[in-house]
């Protein structure tokens, strides 16, 4: 229960607690007109419920002068601070009473620091520290959770506590170790930090689950506190150069980055031979993207201190940034020969190995990091990401499951984990990865193009095209977002809003030849062929060793009867790549186009070879057979295309053709049939089928087939000219006359 007396008299009464365990140590009686002389001291002698409050300190101390056992120790002491007054007083007070008669008297109080500075600490590790203090008794008293010291407790003569300060993975640290005695205190101010990049260097976060969202508000607080205590300090003395430093990474870990600069820049103007002034103020420029600026800095920080591994990785890091990765893998591999055990070193390493696409070598740096720090769900992402490059895709698929168990609120995890899920063609479960994603960080863009890839593949390009749209939401100039979009409504039909799209991606990117060529692709589905031939032209001068944009080029030439320079096109596209059948199938089209049906049934046949499971090749060397007037062998690739794909109702209709050239004609009729029955609504399949049974001399039958080509298609000239030339066989020669007259009207001549 806590005291009946206001916080104020409480407060007013406290200096009294040091002065009753002192005569309590030494065995006084203390009757109430003693007790109530102390409180004359501060005015509350004649106050009931002071003398009243000063019995029950008496009470305790006096109790746990007769028992001072450490449990009775802890027990008055949580008492005392139940009474609500303040720790050091109690602490102070426990200890005097503790000690009893014989402790040394009070000398000055003198501590061998005025600072405790634990410098730049790799994230995620402790720092440990030594000082000497004497001129107790007196008790050590650490401010904040992250500093632990031992013993709390130091006498008359030199005592050496050991002081520690917890890991953080990222911050600043500054607090306060306070050493009291009865009669002085003195606060040594405790400063450490850990290395870390601003958040701003990975790109914006994701929204953080609420625990983590905590420890990030204490952390941002702390570094708040450490600043407004280094511009006290500054107040003081401009030119402290460590306070500068420190002043400079708390504003770099609130991504004040240049503001950051400017204390480090002070920090080593004042101080230049300082490796670590130097080292952060490297890392401020590199955050601010000035890379061989900060390379000149760390590389100052490493001439200072040669075997200080941090300084050589960060050096790596610049050269990373400026793309050049020998000279990033030399410095990670140094860092390394100073501090093998340092497992973000070996990360760094494979991070470059990786850029490099050298991906086995990633592997085993980040197997080498995990072995040394299995904590960290980021190595596991990387290992992940060298696993996927590799093609070992059920493994990868491991490593970013176990980065997820590590941290399941990384939004990137689960982005990483759908990726994986895409390429194995597991495309329901990476869309559920990327939802995932998205929950976490609904402000990543790239999750929702990749959703967006993943919905196509299923060829569902409606919703494809709502993810690519909120991808172009959050980041309107980034150029695949609308190349993707072009692709959906491409796939849609919509070729004039996919043109908009993949000009819009050009207009980004003019340079990226993807672009051009996806551009020309929409041109040809609009009939500008003359267009699409100058964006394919374009597509090629800028990666003129792309096989298929010689053959889209080709396609074009073709739209605008250009065949010779076409079949030129598609012979370039061969010569890159040998192996594309459908380079081979273009190339016989040109040539059929050219009546060169010779070689067209080449070209068709490479095709084949190539690709045997593919129907349109033979349908196609059917049609230049056909044009050969070669019937039989018509029919054969005809038979063989339908093998391959029954559903296509125009390979029924073509084999029809093949089937009535060879006078056929009941089979020719059963071909047609299976034509109308899979597209029941074509006009030229019932005039077909038509011509078949007037050729078998069933003309009602072929009467009825040339009408419902005539209802399906009302300006069909060719189905009213041959039903003309039926009801002419049937001897009704008013009601073909008719049929003639409307059939010569609709402009077919014979």
């Amino acid at each position: 229960m806590s005291s009946q007396l206001s916080k104020d008299k409480v407060m007013q009464m406290a200096p009294l607690l040091g002065s009753l365990s002192r005569l309590v140590a030494q065995g006084a009686s203390l009757a109430e007109e003693e007790l109530q002389i102390l409180l004359l001291g501060v005015d509350l002698d004649t106050d009931p419920e002071a003398i009243q409050e000063m019995r029950r300190w008496t009470r305790l101390l006096q109790t746990l002068q007769r028992s001072p056992t450490e449990t009775s120790r802890q027990v008055t002491t949580e008492a005392l601070l139940l009474r609500g007054l303040p720790e050091a007083s109690v602490l102070l007070a426990v200890s005097t009473v503790c000690a009893g008669e014989n402790q040394p008297a009070a000398s000055t109080l003198q501590v061998s620091c005025a600072r405790l500075d634990f410098g730049s600490l790799p994230a995620g590790e402790s720092g440990v520290a030594e000082i000497e203090v004497e001129g107790g008794p007196g008790r050590a008293l650490a401010e904040n959770a992250q500093v632990r010291v031992s013993p709390e407790q130091f006498g008359a003569h030199a005592t050496r506590l050991r002081v520690e300060v917890l890991p953080l993975h990222t911050g600043l640290l500054w607090s306060t170790l306070k050493l009291v005695t009865a009669t002085q205190t003195i606060e040594v101010p405790v400063l450490a930090q850990w290395e870390s990049s601003p958040a701003s260097i990975d790109g914006p976060a994701a929204a953080p689950a609420p625990a983590q969202q905590s420890r990030h508000d204490e952390e941002t607080q702390m570094i708040l506190q450490a600043l407004a205590a280094c511009k006290d300090l500054l107040r003081e003395n401009p030119n402290d150069a460590s306070v500068l430093d420190a002043q400079g990474r708390a504003f770099y870990l609130l991504n004040r980055l240049e503001e950051a600069l400017i204390s480090h820049e002070q920090a080593t103007r004042l101080e230049p031979n300082n490796a670590v002034y130097q080292n952060h103020k490297g890392m401020a420029l590199e955050a601010c993207g000035r890379f061989a600026e900060a390379l000149a800095a760390y590389e100052e920080a490493i001439r200072l201190d040669p075997n200080e591994a941090f300084y050589h990785d960060n050096k790596g890091d610049a050269f990373r940034a400026l793309g050049r990765y020998n000279d990033a893998l030399s410095a990670y591999e140094q860092a390394i020969r100073l501090n093998p055990t340092r497992a973000i070193y070996h990360n760094d390493k494979g991070l470059t190995l990786e850029v490099c696409g050298r991906f086995a070598e990633a592997l085993a740096a980040y197997e080498e990091a995990i072995r040394l720090d299995s904590s960290k769900a980021s190595y596991h992402r990387n290992k992940g990401d060298a696993l996927k490059a590799l093609g070992r895709y059920n493994d990868a698929l491991s490593a970013y499951e176990e980065a997820i168990r590590l941290d399941p609120g990384n939004a990137t995890c689960y982005n990483s984990k759908g990726n994986v899920l895409h390429e194995q063609q597991r495309f329901e479960e990476a869309i559920k990865s990327y939802n995932q994603a998205i929950s976490l960080d609904p402000g990543d863009a790239v999750i929702y193009n990749n959703k967006g890839n993943s919905l196509a593949s299923l060829k569902r390009y409606s919703e494809a095209l709502e993810a690519y749209d909120q991808a172009i939401r959050l980041e309107p100039d980034h150029a695949s977002f609308h190349d993707n979009k072009g692709d959906a409504l491409r796939a849609l039909g919509r070729f004039r809003e996919a043109l908009a799209s993949y000009e819009q991606a050009v207009r980004f990117d003019p340079n990226n030849a993807i672009y051009q060529n996806d551009r020309g692709m929409a041109l040809e589905a609009c009939e500008r062929y003359s267009e699409a031939l100058e964006a394919y032209d374009q597509a090629i001068r800028l990666n003129p060793d792309n096989n298929f944009y010689h053959s889209n080029k080709g396609d074009a030439l073709k739209a605008l009867k250009r065949y010779n320079e076409a079949v030129a096109a598609y012979e370039q596209a061969i010569r890159l790549n040998p192996n594309i059948a459908g380079h081979y199938n273009r190339k016989g089209n040109a040539l059929h186009a050219q009546e060169r049906y010779e070689e067209a049934i080449k070209a068709y046949d490479k095709a084949m070879s190539l690709n045997p499971r593919e129907a349109v090749f033979p349908f196609n060397k059917g049609n230049s057979l056909m044009k050969l007037k070669r019937y039989a062998d018509a029919l054969a690739a005809y038979e063989q295309a339908i093998r391959l794909d029954a559903s296509s109702a125009f390979y029924h209709d073509s084999k029809g053709d093949a089937l009535r050239m060879l006078h056929r004609f009941g089979e020719a009729v059963a071909a047609y049939e299976q034509a109308t029955r899979l597209e029941p609504n074509n006009a030229i399949y019932h005039n077909d089928k038509g011509l078949a049974l007037e050729a078998s001399g069933r003309y009602s039958e072929a009467l009825s087939a040339y009408e419902q080509a005539i209802r399906l298609r009302s300006d069909f000239g060719f189905a009213w000219r041959n039903k003309g030339d039926v009801l002419k066989q049937l001897g009704m020669s008013r009601e073909a006359e008719q049929a003639y007259a409307r059939a010569r009207q609709l402009g077919y001549s014979w």
